[in-house]
């Protein structure tokens, strides 16, 4: 798949619950087949403040945090659906959600394992949308730029195409 190269991920060397109740320097590195392996204090500030807040059980800065993460991808270990869910690392400069998260797996307040991606979606498809197009069989990319306040569209490299007559 596309983005599956583009994508990075690291598994936090503590579960959630550990991260509180033991000190941070006694945290141990676990082996990961998605990435390297860090530990909470690797994070940078925004992430262990979400960690914090994963564990206290919130309030989260966004009413998406806590959601399914459906593992779609396939990137992370296989686990039943409903088993990550994901939580927004806040960007500063940046007023959306921003593409740093963390997915943890289990229950929220004692998670089995934490994973870390600061590039949820790529660089290159950042402050892109994308339109669906079922007359022309592609999925169009676009981009807006901004003149001041005057929001202009700018077409983009379609993202996919498609012979298939019934796509939709």
């Amino acid at each position: 798949m596309l983005t599956t190269q583009f994508r990075k991920w690291f598994v936090l060397g503590l579960t959630v619950a550990a991260v509180f109740a033991s000190p941070l320097s006694s945290a141990r590195a676990v082996a990961c087949a998605v990435g390297q392996s860090i530990t909470p204090q690797d994070l940078p500030r925004q992430g262990r403040d979400t960690l914090a807040l994963i564990a206290s059980g919130g309030p989260f800065s966004s009413n998406r945090d806590g959601i399914t993460f459906n593992n779609r991808e396939r990137i992370l270990p296989k686990a039943q659906r409903g088993f990550y869910r994901e939580y927004t690392v806040r960007t500063p400069g940046v007023k959306n959600r921003g593409a740093r998260r963390i997915v943890c797996g289990g229950d929220q307040r004692a998670a089995d394992a934490c994973y870390y991606t600061d590039d949820l979606w790529p660089a290159e498809f950042q402050d892109n949308f994308f339109i669906g197009n079922v007359m022309t069989s592609r999925l169009n990319r676009d981009r807006i730029e901004f003149t001041g306040s005057s929001p202009r569209a700018v077409e983009l490299k379609d993202f996919l195409t498609c012979e298939d007559p019934w796509f939709r």
